[in-house]
């Protein structure tokens, strides 16, 4: 194929012009050993196979360029939401009314604390007070300033995680819900002894209530 001069295009220019019109008749009228052009139907045959390959790669190319322009649509679009995010009311709000917000929406933070896989720990949808602190940095500054939404803590448990949560509770009370389980196995007698780390802790607040 040849480029464009101008843009540097490739030009899909064919090479043999697809009158049907015209072999039909050729195939109607003519016959016999003198019809027979084994040289130009040759040509023809090898310049329908040099046409083929340049519209097999034209349209490699407009494939390739119909995904580009679909994932800049969509880049154009989460940029679109992401401004529109810039007006958008909870923005607006100060942060006495955020702070009652997180308040009312952080319940009990749920986490299971298992030394196998401790980075499988807690999920965002279990764990509300990490989750709204994650938002943004002004969430997370408001989030770290209220200790209310940190001292609601459930622990399932084969291992002790509990020393950055005491720190931020502070000296508000501190509702705390544990799930152990009875079992026989040496490898899961951790929960008994996260319970003897965690109970001295809690006997030494006055401010405690255990589930």
């Amino acid at each position: 194929m040849q480029r464009c001069t101008q843009c540097g295009e490739n030009i899909l220019r064919p090479r043999v012009s697809l009158d049907f019109s015209s072999l039909n008749d050729r195939l109607r009228s003519q016959s016999g050993p003198l019809s027979v052009q084994p040289d130009e139907v040759t040509t023809i045959l090898k310049n329908i196979e040099l046409d083929e390959e340049d519209c097999e790669a034209e349209i490699n190319r407009l494939e390739t360029r119909a995904l580009l322009l679909a994932t800049q649509k969509e880049r154009l679009r989460e940029y679109a939401n992401r401004v529109q995010a810039l007006i958008s009311p909870i923005r607006k709000l100060p942060d006495e009314l955020l702070r009652k917000i997180f308040d009312l929406s952080c319940g009990m933070n749920h986490f299971v604390v298992d030394d196998i896989a401790p980075k499988n720990a807690f999920s965002f949808g279990s764990a509300p007070s990490m989750a709204i602190s994650s938002v943004c940095s002004r969430w997370r500054k408001n989030a770290l300033a209220m200790p209310m939404i940190w001292s609601r803590i459930s622990f399932e448990w084969d291992a002790v995680g509990a020393d950055s949560w005491e720190e931020l509770r502070e000296q508000l009370s501190l509702i705390l819900s544990l799930d152990t389980f009875a079992t026989t196995a040496p490898q899961c007698r951790t929960g008994y002894f996260g319970t003897a780390i965690l109970t001295p802790r809690l006997c030494s607040s006055n401010h405690s209530q255990i589930d």
